[in-house]
C-alpha cells in the first residue's frame, strides 16, 4: 500500500522534512495493519503470533492517528480510529485467551480431572468463536474499502496546513503533552487497585507506542532510553493484566458452573490466582518505585528532544 505522496519536499525546510516523515510514519503503520488484516482473512486466526502482530500493528496506527490528528480532516482521522479499535479489541479477545491459556494448564493439576477437562474444552470453544469474529471483522473491514480510505488519509496529512502555522515539532509537543500528564497522574497515585493498574497500562502502552513514532518523526531525538524504560514498566503491568484475564476467565466460568464438584474446586483456585495477582501488583509497584527518578525524567526527556532544547 505505499502511497504517492504528490508533495515536493523542501530538504531545507524543517517543517516540509517533518511532514514527509510523519506521512512515511503513518504509512507504515497502517500498511502493516491492512497487510496483517489480508492474513486473518486468507488464513484465519489460529497463528498466534499472527493475532499479537494484528493487535500490535493497530495500535501502533493508532498512536499515529492521536499524535498526527491536528494534520488531518476530524472526520476522517475518527472514522478510521474507530475501525480500528473494533478490530483491535476483536484480536484482544484471542489474544488474551492465547496468553493465559498456559497459565491454566499450570492450575490444572490442582482440579478434579472432570473440571480440568471442562475448562480447557470451555476455553477451547471460546477462543474458537473469539477467532471466527476476528476474522469476519478482517474481511468486513477490507470490503468496505478500508485500504483505500487509508490511502486517502495519508495523501491528506497535514495537506491544508500553511508555512505561517506553527512548526510541526510544536503541533507534536502539543498534542502528546496531554497524554504525558495523564499518564504521570496515574502513575503517581497508583495503588493496588486491579482497574488502576489497567488504566496505567493502557496509558504507558499509548505513551511507549507515541514515543515510537516521535523516533520516527524525529530520528536525532534520541528517545531509545526513554522507549527502554517505558518498555520495563509494560513488562510488570503485562504480568498483572494476565493474572487479572485468567481471573476473568475462571469467575465467568465460575457462574456458568452446573456441578457442584465444579464449583467447590473452583473457588480454592480463584483464590489462588488472586493472591498471584495482588503479589505480581505489588512487584509492579516496588519495581515503579525502583524507577522513579527515571519515570521522572521521561518527560524532561522528551519534552527537551521533541521541542529541540
Amino acid at each position: 500500500m505505499g502511497v504517492d505522496y504528490g508533495v515536493t519536499v523542501n530538504q531545507t525546510g524543517i517543517d516540509k522534512i517533518t511532514t514527509k516523515s510523519a506521512k512515511q510514519a503513518l504509512d507504515r503503520r497502517l500498511r502493516k495493519s491492512i497487510e496483517l488484516m489480508i492474513a486473518v482473512r486468507e488464513h484465519g486466526a489460529e497463528h498466534v503470533e499472527r493475532v499479537h502482530h494484528l493487535r500490535t500493528e493497530t495500535r501502533r496506527a493508532d498512536a499515529a492517528l492521536r499524535l498526527l490528528g491536528d494534520g488531518l480532516p476530524h472526520h476522517r482521522a475518527k472514522s478510521i480510529r474507530r475501525q480500528l479499535n473494533d478490530l483491535r479489541d476483536q484480536a484482544g479477545q484471542v489474544r488474551d485467551l492465547d496468553v493465559i491459556r498456559p497459565l491454566l494448564e499450570e492450575y490444572v493439576p490442582q482440579l478434579p480431572s472432570a473440571t480440568g477437562e471442562w475448562l480447557k474444552e470451555r476455553m477451547r470453544l471460546l477462543r474458537a468463536k473469539k477467532k471466527r469474529s476476528l476474522r469476519q471483522g478482517c474481511r468486513k473491514l477490507l470490503a468496505n474499502g478500508f485500504e483505500d480510505e487509508a490511502k486517502s488519509t495519508i495523501r491528506q496529512l497535514y495537506r491544508k496546513k500553511s508555512t505561517d502555522d506553527a512548526t510541526i515539532q510544536q503541533d507534536l509537543l502539543q498534542a502528546v503533552n496531554p497524554l504525558l500528564t495523564k499518564f504521570f497522574g496515574t502513575i503517581n497515585l497508583l495503588s493496588l487497585d486491579p482497574q488502576q493498574f489497567h488504566q496505567a497500562r493502557i496509558l504507558g502502552r499509548r505513551l511507549r507506542y507515541t514515543i515510537d513514532l516521535l523516533g520516527e518523526i524525529f530520528p536525532a531525538a534520541r528517545l531509545e532510553t526513554a522507549g527502554q524504560q517505558l518498555t520495563k514498566l509494560q513488562d510488570a503491568l503485562g504480568l498483572v493484566h494476565d493474572q487479572q484475564s485468567l481471573l476473568q476467565f475462571l469467575k465467568t466460568s465460575l457462574s456458568d458452573c452446573d456441578d457442584q464438584t465444579c464449583a467447590t474446586s473452583l473457588l480454592p483456585l480463584i483464590q489462588a490466582v488472586e493472591t498471584t495477582s495482588e503479589q505480581q501488583r505489588i512487584v509492579a509497584i516496588q519495581s515503579m518505585i525502583e524507577q522513579v527518578q527515571e519515570i521522572r525524567n521521561l518527560r524532561t526527556i522528551l519534552t527537551s528532544q521533541i521541542s529541540g532544547t
